[in-house]
């Protein structure tokens, strides 16, 4: 007889060890159990001499606070957690910056979390942060825009609640259906009308947008983009020839990109605009490769503006955004401390024109 295998057993944590139990802890203390849980819970009515002594013998003895029977009586070190698709982008790091500098203002511990486009990845990472009983989750990023992307988020959102948590989308702007939960965005599309603006400016009028996708950050940048070009009377849509499709990694982006600069000279672009300064200085690499001059023969601007590598030349035009500050107000959402806005700001942003943009090389790329 063929006995089945016994399915593991499903835990909130990781099990104690050690044999070092509360009553160990208020025996060497001299103080009874529930004063000595207290005590180390934080409870103001635990004198101050007393905890002192709780704490001194949780010290001798190595004892372990349970910090999710903390959290679940509203004790304990608050928890913020950071979920977003990959740590791929510089930016994710300064939103993080700004997300931890408020956690450790307020005795909370930040953790993270990158769910690799996978939806059953971020579904479980959202019902164990409910589990552990977090204090609020921030996602952060790009997301896309379907039907399919509202349950998820009305799930993680319903999820949450049922343990009193916060759930704040970061990055991205507010989400049509789900107007409850704050968002913490920035004007992407104007951020990008400034960028198409200043090559027009200069002259250019056969200008590609590089790395289109159905995704939030993508889509509204495409928007300023298009908005700067009907302003000149130039129409386009996501099917223009000029209008390029890319995932914001190096195996999507290169292979796009030299297709875009070989075509014949009459149909490449004079100039680019980047979803991201990633985009852009995957540009330059390749543009250099083919032989052409930056900016001469092709102008650039990206978004992002957070390299600080002095040797890139020529300097990268770029938008620049305040991704700490995003993350500093998200944070305060999250923990529900006071802001100086509503739920849902929009903070602005800023073109940083450089040497990366100069006027078209011929009158005719100027005139077509």
């Amino acid at each position: 007889m063929t006995q089945s295998a016994t399915p593991p057993s499903v835990t909130s944590g990781p099990r104690a060890s050690g044999g070092v139990t509360m009553k160990d802890v208020a025996r060497r203390a001299g103080v009874s159990v529930s004063t000595a849980s207290r005590a180390l819970a934080g409870n103001p009515r635990i004198g101050k001499d007393t905890r002192a002594r709780v704490e001194q013998a949780a010290r001798e003895l190595n004892y372990v606070v349970n910090g999710l029977a903390q959290s679940m009586m509203g004790v304990g070190t608050k928890t913020l957690a950071f979920v977003t698709t990959a740590f791929l982008a510089e930016p994710f790091a300064h939103i993080a910056q700004g997300v931890d500098q408020v956690a450790k203002q307020h005795n909370a511990m930040l953790l993270m979390n990158a769910t690799r486009n996978d939806p059953q990845a971020a579904r479980t990472a959202i019902s164990t942060l409910a589990r552990q009983r977090t204090t609020g989750v921030l996602l952060v990023g790009s997301r896309s825009m379907d039907e399919a992307c509202l349950e998820r988020f009305t799930h993680y959102r319903d999820t949450l609640a049922a343990v009193h948590a916060t759930l704040v989308l970061c990055g991205s702007p507010r989400m049509p259906g789900l107007d409850g939960v704050p968002s913490v965005s920035y004007d992407q599309r104007r951020g990008a009308y400034l960028a198409t603006s200043a090559l027009l400016d200069a002259g250019h009028r056969r200008i590609a947008f590089l790395g289109y996708e159905e995704r939030t950050t993508a889509h509204e940048r495409f928007l300023g983009f298009q908005d700067a070009m009907r302003e000149h009377g130039r129409m386009t849509d996501v099917d223009d020839p000029l209008v390029v499709r890319s995932a914001n990694v190096i195996n999507d982006l290169d292979p796009t990109i030299r297709t875009l600069l070989t075509h014949d000279d009459d149909r490449r672009p004079t100039a680019l605009v980047c979803v991201t300064d990633f985009a852009a200085y995957r540009v330059y690499r390749i543009a250099r490769s083919l032989g052409l001059r930056l900016p001469d023969d092709l102008s650039v601007t990206g978004f992002d503006d957070l390299s600080t590598d002095d040797t890139v030349t020529p300097p990268l035009s770029s938008v620049s955004v305040p991704y700490e500050r995003i993350g500093d107000y998200a944070a305060r959402l999250a923990l529900r401390l006071p802001v100086d806005q509503d739920e849902h700001p929009v903070f602005p942003v800023t073109f940083i024109p450089r040497e990366s943009i100069t006027a078209p090389r011929d009158s005719f790329s100027s005139r077509h």
